[in-house]
This record gives structure tokens, C-alpha cells and sequence, in this order.
């Protein structure tokens, strides 16, 4: 007679979705974080659609904009239902698998949510491997969709042409994960590189080593000044990641044969200050006809669009990163606490660098 193996329990502690965000999003109001005891035995029962689950303790968790976006009933990246988990790219170490592809204690990476305990068909799940020289975090800043890859699609893959010596670049949010790469790839062209952001410019010209700051908090003297100052000559090339009256002040100095690649708009994600579209708050740009009027460029991308380069991308990110010509700072909240706290700072440009919440386990 054998005895029946020993149960577990683990204490998962989730951030789910209460309220659709009135304008703002308010981490006081409209998430509310549950706990949940989930039973070794049961915690994996699924239907036949979900024989293949595993459960995943969670480690760290990218805080990106794009899950502000999914809190609107309409959203680009799809609308998360009220009382779910908050959507969130994250990796961990594997508890319980029923999957043949995941033993225990091997290290995954997916889209874990903002929880302590993941749940999750293994068919969603990728082994994460850590490369020499790189940090544990790298998947979830340098080598990651949202941030690194994101931002090397944007230079290199989307536009006609990307940066090259002597043009003048303007990256916007440039303080921020993606900008802060991206402003860094365009320096490794020969390019003169002058990032926006906002009381960031010691770390723009001092960490980042750019060219030129601007500083959009600075109410002493107006963003359009500051971009005459930084950037006499017009603009070639535009990384933009807030959209708004910025993007506007840009289009009004983009030189003829610019080009402007549209990766995001952050300014807008958070607002309720202009028209809804689709879901969105977004301020459409009304100096676009400098377009047609100076031969000029404007794209918008999905880095999804672009997975059949991401090999190239990820060689030459950890090539400049082991040359020193790429680095990623980070700015770590700590506990799940933490999480909405993290993604309202990160909307009000508070972070520099990747934002990262490092979870503590129950």
C-alpha cells in the first residue's frame, strides 16, 4: 500500500482589473490586489484544452504602457475583462508541471501577469536563457519584445532609411526603456542624437552620452525653444514615443527627407483631455502636412510585424551592449505591492530606464 503524495498549497497574490480608468488611471481605485490559495493537486485541473498547464512562481515582471492601454473597453493591444489579472511580461521558476516540454525548477519567461503564481498552458511558456556577460533581467529589458527588440525594429527595420552620420536624431521618452535604447542604437551610427525627457538631462548627456537634452518639465523656457537651440539646423530622423504637442514640435522642424517613426504615444495613454478613438485617448498631430510639404516620412509599427529580424536584433543588442556601446539601466520596484504604483510612475515619466518589479513570494 503506498501513500498518497504529500499536498501543497501556495498563496498567490494577483492585481486584477475592478474599474475601467475614468481618464487617469488611479492604482487606488481601479485594480485591487487578491490573494488565492492554490492547491498542488487541483490548481492544474483544466478541461481537455488545458492539459498542458503549469505553474510558474514569479520572480521579476516588466511593467510596460501597453497595460494601461488594455484597461479601456476598446483597446489597440485588446481590452482586458474587468476582475482579471493584469497582463504583465515576466519570468520565473517552474513549481508544478504537467507539460513534458517544462520540468520543475527550469527558469521561463511569458506573460505571467501581476501575480506571485502563474497558471499558464506550457504552449505559452519559452525557456529563458541567460547569456554570459548579460544580466538575469536582460529578458525583460535589453533582449525583450517590449523594450530592446522594440526599439531596434524602430531604428533599423521600419524606416526607408535609418540614422546615419550627420543626420540630426530626436528620440522622445528617451529617459524612458525603449527611448533609452533606442537614442543609444542611433549614436552607434554616427548620428547626432538629442533626447527629450522630462529634469532627465544629466542622465541623457551624462550615462546615455547624447548629444543634446531637452527637457519638457521646464517651465522656464518652452519645448520649441529648447528644440531650436538643440537641433538649429531641423531634424532628420524621429523616434517618437509620446505623441502630442511634442510630436507636433517636431513636425514643424523635420527637415526635408526626414523620416518619423511612430513607436508609441505615452502622453496619451493616460489623459482624458482630448477625443476618444477607438477606446484611446489620442491627440491626432495637426502639423502633418509638413509631410507632403518636405518630402518627409511618417511610420507607425508593431515590432510583431517584424519577428523574422528579431535574430539580427538580438545579436547586434548584445554585441553593442559587450562593447559598452549599449546600456540598460533599470529601475526596480520591489514586492507585487508595488506593481500599479510602478506602471502610474511610469506613465507620469517617473522611471529611467526599464522598470522592473522584483516579486516576493508568500
Amino acid at each position: 500500500m503506498t501513500s498518497s503524495p504529500k499536498t501543497s498549497t501556495f498563496t498567490n497574490q494577483k492585481w486584477i482589473l475592478t474599474k475601467r480608468p475614468k481618464d487617469e488611471f488611479d492604482p487606488d481605485r481601479d485594480v485591487e490586489l487578491k490573494t488565492e490559495e492554490l492547491d498542488s493537486k487541483s490548481c492544474l485541473d483544466g478541461n481537455k484544452d488545458e492539459q498542458d498547464l503549469v505553474l510558474v512562481k514569479v520572480e521579476a515582471l516588466s511593467v510596460d504602457a501597453f497595460i494601461r492601454t488594455m484597461m479601456d473597453a476598446t483597446a489597440y493591444h485588446g481590452s482586458l475583462d474587468l476582475e482579471n489579472t493584469l497582463p504583465a511580461l515576466g519570468y520565473g521558476t517552474v513549481v508544478i508541471s504537467k507539460s513534458k516540454k517544462f520540468r520543475v525548477g527550469q527558469p521561463v519567461l511569458g506573460m505571467l501577469g501581476a501575480q506571485t503564481y502563474a497558471r499558464i498552458p506550457a504552449k505559452q511558456l519559452k525557456r529563458k536563457f541567460d547569456l554570459p556577460l548579460l544580466p538575469t533581467s536582460a529578458s525583460l529589458g535589453l533582449l525583450s519584445l517590449t523594450t530592446g527588440l522594440t526599439a531596434y525594429a524602430g531604428i533599423f527595420f521600419v524606416p526607408s532609411k535609418g540614422p546615419r552620420k550627420g543626420d540630426t536624431v530626436v528620440v522622445t521618452a528617451s529617459a524612458g526603456a525603449v527611448g533609452s535604447i533606442a537614442a543609444q542604437l542611433a549614436k552607434t551610427t554616427g548620428a547626432k542624437v538629442v533626447g527629450i525627457a522630462g529634469n532627465k538631462n544629466d542622465y541623457l548627456l551624462n550615462e546615455l552620452k547624447l548629444d543634446g537634452a531637452v527637457n519638457y518639465k521646464d517651465k522656464s523656457i518652452s519645448l520649441e525653444d529648447q528644440l531650436d537651440e538643440a537641433c538649429p539646423d531641423g531634424v532628420d530622423f524621429v523616434f517618437d514615443n509620446v505623441g502630442g504637442d511634442t510630436l507636433d514640435a517636431l513636425l514643424e522642424r523635420i527637415r526635408p527627407g526626414g523620416r518619423i517613426v511612430i513607436c508609441g504615444a505615452v502622453s496619451q495613454y493616460d489623459s482624458g483631455s482630448v477625443n476618444k478613438v477607438d477606446g484611446q485617448t489620442v491627440q491626432g498631430p495637426s502639423n502633418y502636412l509638413k509631410l507632403a510639404e518636405r518630402g518627409a516620412e511618417m511610420r507607425g509599427f508593431n515590432v510583431m510585424q517584424h519577428m523574422h529580424k528579431m535574430p539580427i536584433a538580438m545579436f547586434f543588442l548584445f554585441w553593442y551592449y559587450v562593447r559598452g556601446k549599449v546600456r540598460m539601466t533599470e529601475h526596480i520596484h520591489n514586492g507585487i505591492e508595488s506593481f500599479p504604483k510602478a506602471l502610474k510612475s511610469l506613465l507620469n515619466g517617473g522611471n529611467t530606464g526599464k522598470t522592473l518589479v522584483k516579486v516576493k513570494n508568500m
